[in-house]
Parts: structure tokens; sequence; C-alpha cells
């Protein structure tokens, strides 16, 4: 039977190689991410070619709709040859249920997309309807980057993906505003109701993309900024004002559907721009990662043979009196009666295989900590995402309508969205 010693020291490599095994995955689904964000970027402009199409008959973006499906097509085959390689072959299975269960959400709707463009095409599905389907399509997928943030193990990755996730929130409201803006054009003319749901979705870009700046890094708020003050964003506040002077039932021309869904679309892709920087920051810290952990693993043996493993009362568990015990209890707390502190605290690296457990313990607890801040946000957009489908349900209200209830309420209270999100869904769960 092996030494308690020799155990410890297996353990040890073992949870070692495990976190090697978590940071591999983690990298995996850091490959996911970018390629759902290709997918995203590529259907939300499917959806506005689209709208362009069906508003105006056919008589706008026909040939252009056809490349695009072309173009969506290529990356979508992409990425179901990843989920089936990374995700499905793998002997291990080691990935996360909830994120395999919003790949399988997302996948059922990639599956009928077809049915979907084919009502499209010959125009027996209306501008709602399409756009409806897209967004709830795009929506599934959004589902797979929020999950992977929310299961990232590691704090700069978890960062990152907070970050990333939120940019293309921002981003696909951004897509959702150039659709329902493209329809307006189109149809020459924009109701009270199509006007009010262009300020909401302005509305949500700038509470998106306030949470990306809190995440990220300095170089991609550089460029954030640049974006804001660029050219391309001036055109579509001038196009903005165009469809705030408008009052119901005033005509405008068609053709300026094109240019709307051109200077929107200049925007979106210099969004994508930053969102690519993001996404290859991210791969590239991923990497890195896992190349740490693989030379830490691999100097493992060496370091720890050289360790000193003694039973006194500094390598020991048992007598260090930086960790808990009883409280009250009459053991000394004199330092000096033990001599444990004090010549603990005098150890320069790793001396003792006790020292090493502890220096492990640290980091995780320091990557704990870090995780929860980052993951503090995502919580409070699940509670807030729960409190509006709840309303939605019970109040028969739309997406739109439970977002402007819980704002509203947030700014007569004096409260944030969240704290008025949670007491609705304590107040809606009491009365089920």
């Amino acid at each position: 039977m092996p030494s308690n010693k020799g155990i410890t020291k297996r353990f040890l490599y073992a949870a070692k190689v495990a976190e090697l095994e978590t940071l591999q995955q983690l990298s995996n689904n850091c490959v996911l991410v970018c390629l759902v964000c290709r997918v995203i970027h590529d259907l939300q402009k499917e959806r506005g070619v689209n709208n362009v199409y069906l508003a105006s008959s056919g008589l706008h973006y026909t040939q252009r709709r056809i490349s695009q499906i072309t173009s969506s097509e290529t990356v979508i085959k992409e990425l179901t040859d990843l989920l089936h390689d990374n995700y499905l072959s793998n002997d291990k299975n080691v990935h996360h249920y909830r994120l395999l269960h919003n790949i399988s959400l997302a996948l059922q709707g990639i599956e009928n997309i077809g049915l979907l463009r084919h009502h499209v095409k010959n125009h027996d599905i209306s501008v709602l309807k399409s756009t409806q389907a897209y967004c709830r399509l795009i929506s599934a997928l959004l589902n797979i980057v929020f999950e992977a943030a929310d299961i990232a193990s590691n704090p700069t990755i978890s960062r990152q993906l907070v970050a990333l996730f939120n940019f293309i929130q921002g981003k696909e409201y951004a897509g959702q505003e150039r659709a329902w803006g493209a329809v307006g054009f189109a149809e020459t003319s924009f109701a009270t109701e199509l006007c009010l749901k262009l300020r909401l979705l302005q509305e949500k870009q700038n509470t998106s993309f306030q949470l990306f700046m809190e995440f990220a890094d300095k170089p991609y708020l550089e460029l954030w900024e640049k974006l804001c003050q660029s050219n391309t964003t001036s055109e579509v506040l001038q196009l903005r004002k165009m469809i705030e002077k408008l009052t119901e039932g005033e005509r405008v021309c068609s053709d300026i559907s094109e240019v709307w869904y051109e200077r929107t679309t200049n925007r979106i892709d210099e969004m994508y721009s930053i969102e690519h920087e993001l996404t290859n920051f991210l791969l590239l810290s991923a990497e890195q990662n896992v190349k740490d952990a693989e030379a830490e693993i691999s100097d493992y043996n060496k370091k720890v043979d050289t360790l000193v493993v003694n039973n006194s009362s500094v390598s020991s568990l048992l007598y260090n009196l930086h960790l808990p015990n009883l409280q009250n209890s009459f053991e000394s707390q004199n330092e000096d009666d033990l001599g444990a502190v004090s010549t603990y605290d005098s150890f320069t690296g790793h001396k003792s295989l006790f020292e090493l457990l502890k220096s492990q313990a640290e980091r995780i607890d320091k990557i704990k900590h870090e995780l929860e801040l980052s993951q503090k946000a995502l919580h409070e957009q699940q509670v807030i995402s729960r409190a509006k489908a709840l309303l939605i349900d019970k109040l028969s209200l739309s997406e739109d309508q439970a977002h402007r209830k819980l704002q509203t309420t947030a700014m007569e209270q004096n409260l944030s969205v969240f704290t008025v999100a949670t007491k609705a869904i304590k107040a809606m769960q009491a009365q089920a």
C-alpha cells in the first residue's frame, strides 16, 4: 500500500492534470464562441437583406439575398463540422450539460432555416414573422456565448467572454435596428409603434455597450471610442434624426431603404472588426493558458522530488496557525509556542509539499474571487431575462413592453433594473 505522502503527491498531480483538461476544454469553447460569432454576423446580414426584399415586394436586394444565403451556409457548415469534431467525437465528453443543451437548441433552429428561406423567397411570410424567426435563432446562438462565459473557469477568459457577450448583444440590437429601419423605409412610412421600437433598440444598445466597457481591456475600449466618433456612426445618427422627424403617415422614398441598410451595415461591419479583435485575443489567451499549464505539468515531477517532506509543524496542515481551527479553544494563539508561523513565513519558494499545496489553494481562492466578479454581471442579466419572460407570460406583454416595464419601474422607484427584476420574480412566483 502506498504511503500517505505518495498519495498526496499523486492527488496534487491529478489536480494539475484536471486543471489542464479544464483549460483545454475552455480553449475549445473559445474556438466555438468565435465561430458562433461569425454565424451570428452572417445571419444578421441575411435578416436585414430579407427585410428589404420582403418590404419592397422583391424590388430591392433579390440577388444580394441569394449571395448572402450562400455566405451564411458556408460558415454554418464550418460550425456544424466543429461541433461534430469537438463535441460529439470526444470520448471523454466532459462538456457542460447546459452548454450542450444550448447548442442543441441552436442547431434545431439551423436545421429548419431552409424552410424559413423558402417562405421569404415566395413572399408568403410577413416581415414581422421573418424578423422574429431570425431573432430567435440569433438569440439561441447568443445563449451559447453566454453559457460559455458563465461556465468559464479562468478569470481572464471569463472577463473577456463577458465583454464579448455584451458587445455581440449590443451589435445584435444594432442589427435589429437595421432590420426594422429598413422595413420603415422600404414601406415608405414609419408608424408610431415602429419609431418606439427603434428608440428602444437604441437604448438596449447603449446598455449592452456600457457593460462591454466595464469588462473590456483598454485597447478595445479605444477601438470602440474611435467608432463612436467616426463618420460611419455620424451618418447613422443623421438617419436616426430623419426617422424621428417623420410623423405617422408621412411618406418617404423607398430607395432610402438601401441607403439606410448600407449606412447601418457599415457601422455593424466596423463593430464586427472590433469583435474580430476581441475573439482573436480570446483565442490567444486561451491557447496561452493551456501552454502555461502544460509547461507546469512537464516540470511538476522535478519540483516535487526536490521538496522537503517531513512531519514538522512547519510543513503540516495540522499545525499551521494560518488555517481555520476550533474557535475559542484552549489552544495557545501565541505564534512562538510552536514556531510554526514565523518559520513558515521565512520560507522562500516551495521547500515543502505543504507549502506547494498552500500556494495552489491560495491561487484557486484568487481565481474564485475574480470569477465571482465577472459572473455577477452574467447572473444579473439572467435574472432580468427571467423577469421579462415571466412578464411576457403572465401579462401577455411583448418583449419590448416587458423590457420597458422593468426599466420604467426602476426609474420610478430609483432602483436598479436588476433589483426590480428580482422583486418582480419573487412577486410573480408567490402568485403562482
